[in-house]
């Protein structure tokens, strides 16, 4: 069975070489252009994990701002990849809330202003907002309306109707008992992300109804879907990940729930580092983006890894310096990876080298002082009279440091048993 480190940073390393040369993702591995669903998907993923710290993001983001947003101004709405003709809000929904997110993390927006990405962003909400007053359902869409609705230049009445809405259809008994099990995972995350105070307990006994839809295979859990259980379940733990984040839920009952379904998605993961479609094997980035994203999300509570280390990692892989294979093999003998210090070695080898010269330097000055000054010198006067002193700190200094290593192999050894 394989760990969540070896999963992660296989599937990354396969999904950022499946980036196209225009800078976006495709739908299909044959396809020579980019599909703008599948590359909008990838980037918000991708700034999930990364940042905006990496190229590839960031070729990703100058695809969507030039080829839909300079297109979106040009025709006057949203348009898809098969049908210039036709408006897509689903698109507009996406582009402008990766692309805001970008610029909100430090990047500047390059082919378009501002003001316009304000002005699509508010036509959006709004949009959805009309389509939620005539009775329609957007389960869907509500996690992305929710983090879009949390940059500064929505109005507060927006907010609250839109508050208002997601409420209303998460009460809404006979809605959430026919609901799927990934629609009615994205109403809650929708809830979760949204920007300002409501009730947890309704998130609570919402996340509680979905918790008894799960189903348990042996050492796995989890959520049934019509086509593909794991739809289903990457939109669960999302929302499950999401509220151990926040504190709504608590316990080790919760956490094992989420460890046994992250093991059922990471034991499905095919050789090259993806994740294939019921109907046979299927070049997917979005299946694969989400799969990593929630693997990250717990990988992140759970405290195994740090977003500099993985960015560090991924960068030397891109580059070619080092293979995944090579990474994991580092440390083979391993069930577990709590920190990935141990695949750093190489780039830390200069480090220590430089730090052993400043030593062996530091060293013969001392020498070379003690022998032209002489051994009556100031310098032996000071070790000498402050000798106890010294010996002391020494000793301190020693122990914390024995100290922090037994208890960074203590740590170690605990996250090791949490997989077991």
């Amino acid at each position: 069975m394989k760990n969540e480190l070896e999963a992660l940073i296989k599937g990354l390393d396969w999904l950022l070489r499946a980036q196209k040369l225009d800078g976006g993702w495709s739908a299909r591995e044959d396809e020579i252009g980019s599909s703008i669903q599948s590359t909008y998907n990838v980037i918000f993923v991708l700034i999930q994990i990364f940042g905006i710290e990496l190229d590839k993001i960031e070729k990703g983001l100058n695809y969507i701002e030039l080829k839909y947003i300079k297109k979106q101004k040009e025709i006057g709405f949203w348009p898809t990849d098969l049908h210039l003709d036709k408006p897509n809000y689903c698109t507009g929904l996406h582009c402008c809330y990766v692309l805001l997110l970008a610029e909100r993390l430090g990047r500047e927006l390059t082919k378009i202003k501002r003001e316009d990405l304000v002005k699509s962003a508010n036509d959006i909400i709004k949009h959805y907002l009309k389509k939620a007053r005539s009775g329609e359902i957007i389960d869907w869409a509500l996690p992305l309306c929710s983090l879009l609705l949390s940059f500064d230049f929505f109005n507060q009445k927006i907010r609250d109707e839109f508050k208002n809405i997601i409420i209303d259809l998460i009460s809404d008994k006979s809605w959430s008992l026919k609901a799927e099990n990934h629609r009615y995972a994205q109403a809650i995350l929708g809830l979760l992300y949204f920007p300002g105070n409501y009730s947890q307990d309704l998130a609570h006994s919402a996340l509680e109804s979905l918790l008894e839809r799960k189903i348990i295979d042996n050492r796995y859990i989890y959520w049934p879907h019509k086509k593909n259980p794991f739809i289903a379940t990457r939109w669960v733990l999302w929302a499950l990940i999401k509220s151990i984040k926040m504190k709504i839920i608590r316990g080790d009952d919760y956490r094992n729930i989420i460890s046994k379904s992250i093991s059922w998605i990471v034991d499905r993961q095919n050789q090259e580092g993806f994740w294939e479609r019921s109907e046979g094997p299927v070049f997917e980035p979005n299946y694969c983006g989400y799969a990593l994203l929630d693997i990250w999300k717990w990988m992140e509570i759970s405290s195994m890894m740090s977003k500099e280390s993985l960015t560090f990692i991924m960068q030397r892989i891109i580059n070619s310096s080092i293979s995944a294979q090579e990474i994991m093999s580092l440390k083979k003998d391993h069930r577990y990876l709590s920190d990935i210090n141990i695949c750093l070695r190489g780039a830390n080898r200069k480090l220590r080298f430089f730090i052993l010269v400043l030593i062996i330097c530091f060293s013969l000055i001392t020498i070379a002082s003690i022998h032209f000054i002489g051994w009556d010198s100031r310098l032996l006067f000071f070790l000498k009279k402050y000798s106890i002193e010294i010996g002391i700190i020494s000793g301190l200094v020693t122990i914390i440091i024995a100290t922090l290593g037994i208890f960074k192999l203590i740590k170690s050894k605990k996250m090791r048993n949490r997989r077991g």
